[in-house]
């Protein structure tokens, strides 16, 4: 007896809608044109330019119809399990052994009906199969496309895939989020930005202080994370970053900490805000540069980014339509091909039936090695609600409220929502101070994290003249800014007070 058993290549029905999307993916649409057009100049030069100009446009067009034909592909393995149409050579023939002609057949008369693309080895299958049975059962007994997707369904759909998303489901999203780096990519509506939401909100239970880079976002609608969408800030703090890093490798030197024990480092200090864990989300990158960001900052950012910024306290998130990342920078030329190597998960879209609209399948591909991993895991997505407060409770117990014997300003209401720390100082000083308490008030905590920025040897006259305007609202604005530097003093939250003071008075 010999070891030979042909059922060894017989796969799941997950394991074989992950190779039928891969194979579906593989289009290599791009050396089609590039050989196209090489053809079409060769032919150009050889009869006219007009015959090369035909011959270009039709490479082009062919091209676009294979690219769509493979997202149509790709939405039916998904969304009603449709797999053989799309298999070539030996694994076509494996899941034609593993499932019967009739189950193979059924599938792809469903495809041909549908107009999906179908592979040699699918197109030959089917032409001798209808040559041997001239009245499909599929087509002759269930002509409606909704009553096929069901037959399909239950042919091939384990009765684990209807089951909910359980935790044991998205505990790769635990792995991922321990990450220096990671990109979440996906086509309008395949559930990014629900993905995204649930890793700030874990992010945030882990004790990160989020910071959101988006210059087209409204920075009102964010409770509870810090959001930058002015370009000359973004630009501000993009060139800030890789010193910030490079601070923190001081402070461990110069306290003896070894360099895989600053992380926790960090926790044991409770430390907060810009001085504690950070968590970066670099959301719509690609209108960075056109909304006037510096470019050099942000490659300089993003290089900073592929190197190990976790065990400084750092972690680092790029939400993009795609995993081609050469458009965010025109500085980045020669490490996009390093962005791309970096963790992935591609969010796949579906079509809602009633609307046509692009929605959420439910489920991706984590790719460890980046864009181009040909073993890519299949994932579950979770449904995390639509929402941009990411407060705790205690956070909305605490939020700040002007007290009820002064009527606020227009500047105090604008305060609560705004980033800038002139408003946040404004807001500080309308509040009745906690005469009880021997420590920094709850209020002036809250604000410090927005003025750190202005701290130690980066506290320039420049910098400082974003006070200014706190003046506008009373004489002793300037002695209330001394106070509130002296009672961080008294914490020992802040140094170098007298230079601070000679800088206010100028």
């Amino acid at each position: 007896m010999t070891n030979f058993n042909p059922k060894n290549q017989h796969k799941s029905n997950d394991e074989w809608a992950e190779l039928a999307l891969r194979q579906s993916g593989n289009t290599n649409t791009q050396y089609h044109v590039i050989g196209g057009l090489f053809g079409a100049v060769f032919l150009a030069g050889a009869t006219s330019p007009l015959t090369g100009l035909i011959l270009g446009a039709w490479v082009i067009w062919s091209a676009w119809c294979k690219s769509g034909e493979s997202a149509r592909n790709k939405e039916h393995i998904i969304s009603s399990r449709c797999i053989a149409n799309t298999l070539e050579g030996d694994d076509f023939h494996f899941y034609r052994d593993q499932y019967g002609d009739d189950a193979i057949a059924e599938q792809l008369q469903f495809a041909e009906k549908l107009n999906l693309g179908l592979s040699n080895d699918a197109l030959d299958f089917l032409e001798d199969y209808e040559t041997l049975h001239p009245n499909p059962a599929l087509l002759s007994s269930d002509s409606s496309k909704a009553a096929l997707e069901q037959k399909l369904d239950t042919l091939t759909t384990p009765a684990s895939d209807s089951k909910p998303s359980t935790k044991s489901d998205i505990q790769w999203i635990d792995s991922v989020l321990k990450l220096p780096f990671r990109i979440i990519t996906g086509e309008q509506g395949s559930g990014k930005s629900t993905l995204e939401r649930f890793m700030i909100s874990e992010l945030k239970k882990a004790g990160y202080h989020i910071i959101i880079i988006n210059p087209e976002t409204n920075p009102n609608v964010w409770k509870g994370v810090e959001v930058i969408a002015d370009p000359d800030k973004i630009t501000e703090f993009f060139e800030d970053f890789p010193t910030d890093v490079r601070n923190r490798q001081i402070e461990a030197r110069d306290n003896g900490i070894d360099e895989d024990d600053y992380f926790d480092f960090i926790e044991r200090n409770n430390r907060t805000g810009r001085k504690g864990k950070v968590a970066i989300f670099f959301q719509e990158s690609n209108t960075y540069e056109v909304q006037g960001v510096n470019a050099q900052a942000i490659a300089d950012t993003f290089k900073q980014c592929l190197t190990n910024i976790r065990k400084w306290g750092y972690t680092a998130c790029l939400t993009a339509h795609s995993g081609n990342q050469t458009s965010i920078s025109s500085k980045l030329r020669g490490y996009s091909g390093l962005i791309e190597q970096q963790p992935l998960i591609e969010c796949i879209s579906s079509h809602d039936p009633n609307t046509g609209l692009a929605v959420s399948s439910g489920k991706g591909f984590l790719k460890i090695k980046g864009v181009k991993d040909s073993n890519p895991k299949s994932v579950k997505l979770i449904n995390y609600p639509k929402t941009k407060d990411f407060r705790t409770e205690q956070e909305k117990h605490q939020e700040i409220i002007p007290t009820s014997t002064e009527q606020p300003t227009k500047l105090q209401d604008k305060a609560v929502s705004d980033n800038s720390i002139a408003d946040s100082l404004e807001t500080l000083y309308s509040i009745e101070t906690e005469q009880e308490n021997q420590g920094v008030s709850t209020e002036a905590l809250q604000v410090l994290s927005r003025i750190e920025r202005l701290e130690g040897e980066d506290f320039t006259a420049g910098k400082v003249a974003q006070l200014k305007p706190f003046g506008k609202n009373g004489d002793n604005s300037a002695s209330k800014i001394k106070y509130y530097l002296d009672e961080l003093v008294i914490a020992n939250l802040l140094e170098k007070v007298e230079e601070k003071y000679r800088l206010l008075e100028r």
